[in-house]
């Protein structure tokens, strides 16, 4: 039959190329923050399941963590009463505190964009340190693998292995 996260990622109108699927998130504000930090660079569209009693209370922990992304949080889909909202986190958090929230729900959120995704220089340092333990790759290969996961630009990556 048909499965939840694939049908909200479908409707969602987020980017269905790649995405990561969570299960259901954690019960625990912290465990659900530490879970969201871990995710917050990752520039893929992430999925996950929330129960009706906790959707608030994880909305809250998504916003504060990742920021006011987009999402779509898909309630009781292939059923009669199924609904999809599409908005910010925000928008999202201020339309389900009034309304009574029941059945499955499915979260499908934004991944995090270029200027989220830049590490810092440190992080930066470390990385090349480790790739440049790799004598099969040059520095000019080097350089685009770690600019397309950093948010840095190749330049500025292949400026720092020669220095």
């Amino acid at each position: 039959g048909p499965s939840a996260p694939i049908t909200a990622l479908s409707a969602s109108g987020l980017p269905s190329d790649s995405f990561l699927y969570l299960g259901y998130f954690p019960r625990k504000s912290k465990q659900r923050k530490d879970l969201f930090k871990t995710y917050r660079t990752f520039p893929h569209t992430i999925i996950g399941l929330e129960t009706p009693h906790r959707l608030l209370q994880s909305l809250e922990d998504l916003q504060a963590v990742l920021g006011d992304r987009q999402i779509a949080v898909a309630r009781e889909l292939t059923k009669v009463h199924e609904e999809i909202f599409r908005g910010r986190i925000s928008e999202a958090r201020k339309h389900f505190q009034t309304s009574r929230v029941r059945g499955e729900i499915t979260l499908v959120l934004q991944g995090a964009d270029r200027a989220e995704r830049k590490w810092s220089r440190e992080q930066l340092l470390a990385a090349l340190q480790e790739t440049a333990a790799n004598p099969d790759l040059t520095p000019s290969q080097q350089a685009k693998k770690l600019a397309a996961i950093s948010g840095r630009s190749r330049r500025e990556i292949y400026k720092l292995l020669q220095d």
